[in-house]
């Protein structure tokens, strides 16, 4: 949030405050504050999507270049162009602690919160001396296995969640449809005569 907008929401609650009587204040503070709190939420589940989707960029970039024969420092220094700021912090600082005491030690010790299952099948692989596009492929693979259990698991939640707006938004609808012609004959049979028609 920039310095213009934070000052122009400040001067909005200042005018609310003043424009709206003192007995609303609570009412609309709840308000004020049930906005900021879903605000904050969307962003914060924004950030953590965007995570999940920088880690599944540099495994793939990764694998690319681990398939056009670079080695690890150097494809991880590639892919990190490609990231944003959370998992590429983690990759930063996995090149730093990389410089001083080598890939295979701080493989293992390293990544945050978002890389470090990448970074602990990494390990693995360079530990065991199987290619490192192998351990790539596996974190990929159990990824792709997770993502489709979520997938399933809210597909056959739909149903439940759909039972609110069927109910509220499309039952009102369905019953004026099939209903409304034979009201307006009724009303129109009853209020015929006293027009004089």
């Amino acid at each position: 949030m920039t310095v213009k907008s934070r000052s122009l929401s400040a001067g909005f609650v200042l005018v609310v405050l003043v424009a709206v009587p003192s007995p609303w204040w609570p009412v609309v503070g709840t308000v004020g504050a049930g906005a900021w709190l879903s605000r904050w939420w969307r962003r914060r589940r924004e950030v953590a999507r965007r995570a999940q989707v920088d880690v599944e960029i540099l495994a793939r970039s990764l694998m690319i270049a681990f398939a056009g024969g670079l080695s690890l420092p150097v494809a991880l220094e590639e892919a990190r162009s490609l990231l944003g700021d959370a998992v590429g912090g983690e990759v930063e600082s996995l090149m730093r602690a990389a410089r001083r005491s080598g890939f295979g030690p701080v493989l293992a010790s390293r990544g945050g919160p978002h890389t470090s299952e990448l970074f602990l099948r990494l390990a693995a692989a360079q530990a065991s001396g199987a290619p490192l596009a192998r351990g790539v492929e596996a974190f990929l693979e159990r990824r792709r296995i997770e993502d489709r259990a979520r997938m399933l698991t809210r597909a056959r939640t739909l149903p439940t969640r759909l039972i609110v707006p069927v109910a509220l938004l499309i039952l009102p609808g369905l019953v004026l449809l099939m209903l409304g012609p034979l009201f307006v004959n009724r009303l129109g049979g009853l209020v015929g005569p006293l027009v004089g028609g």
